[in-house]
């Protein structure tokens, strides 16, 4: 039996009718200078900092500056009231961005949908890393290695400890996302840190593999990732195949990931099943 899970955002408040509409739309407010502590689960850990960037509130997801700056926290307290030496402290630099709203279906673990807008890459990708800093260059090779998607993976050169790893976090659901559009096909595999795997899929195969990863070869994301977008295939070609087939795209987002992601600082709002 399938189900379809919908967001739906807030009501607007209405434009001040005294106020033009193009003037009401383009005013903005610089966000308010604040202390915030923010806490590392992964590292259980809280430190604070200085943020003038960002109209935060308490439980957003933020990067930040210094030796946290890859791994994700939470605001967990903020303070307008204060006086600090800059110099000693570290800023917020990124916020995630978890709004959601658009229709989402049932897959065994995940949450599924063929709409772009809804669950891309580009938003999601914000929940697990900061941006890349403007003087970090990305080179990318091709590897013109192509595999089956099969049962077992087992055309994949990976060694027997690689691939059991990535059994492993297959099956503990690390892979917290995946998106194909058209034959291109991206994933997010949380480890240490959040892992982007790419790849091409066409005609039953898989290509082009790449993790950002420190390791060389076929690593254990890879191999979680392809266990992972076989089981989605199978679910999507058995309950959804005419979605599919005239969107030619979709994502998924792991079902605990997502509703503790973006419920966690909401106070209003509704879901419907």
């Amino acid at each position: 039996m399938s189900f379809i899970i919908g967001f739906k955002p807030n009501a607007e408040k209405k434009a001040d009718s005294n106020i033009p509409l193009t003037e009401n739309a383009v005013r903005k407010t610089e966000p308010k200078k604040s202390l915030v502590r923010v806490y590392f689960e992964d590292r259980d850990f809280s430190c604070s900092y200085y943020n003038d960037k960002f109209d935060l509130k308490v439980g957003d997801i933020v990067f930040v500056e210094g030796k946290m700056e890859n791994f994700k926290g939470r605001v967990a307290e903020i303070s307008y009231g204060f006086k600090i030496k800059l110099s000693d402290y570290k800023r917020v630099i990124a916020l995630a961005d978890t709004e959601v709203h658009g229709k989402l279906y049932m897959t065994r673990r995940h949450f599924i949908s063929f709409e772009r807008k809804t669950i891309p890459y580009s938003k999601i990708s914000t929940w697990y890393a900061p941006p890349l800093k403007e003087d970090d260059e990305i080179i990318n090779g091709e590897d013109d290695a192509t595999y089956p998607l099969s049962e077992n993976m087992t055309e994949l050169k990976a060694t027997p400890s690689v691939y059991n790893r990535g059994v492993d976090y297959y099956l503990d659901g690390n892979v917290k996302f995946i998106e194909i559009d058209g034959e291109n096909g991206r994933a997010i595999v949380e480890g240490s840190t959040g892992y982007t795997v790419e790849f091409q899929y066409k005609n039953g195969e898989v290509s082009k593999l790449k993790c950002d990863c420190f390791c060389v070869g076929i690593c254990k994301h890879i191999v979680a990732t392809l266990l992972q977008f076989k089981e989605i295939l199978e679910s999507v070609e058995e309950n959804y195949a005419d979605i599919y087939k005239e969107s030619g795209y979709f994502s998924v987002i792991n079902k605990a990931t997502l509703l503790s992601t973006v419920t966690m600082q909401k106070e209003q709002g509704e879901i419907t099943l």
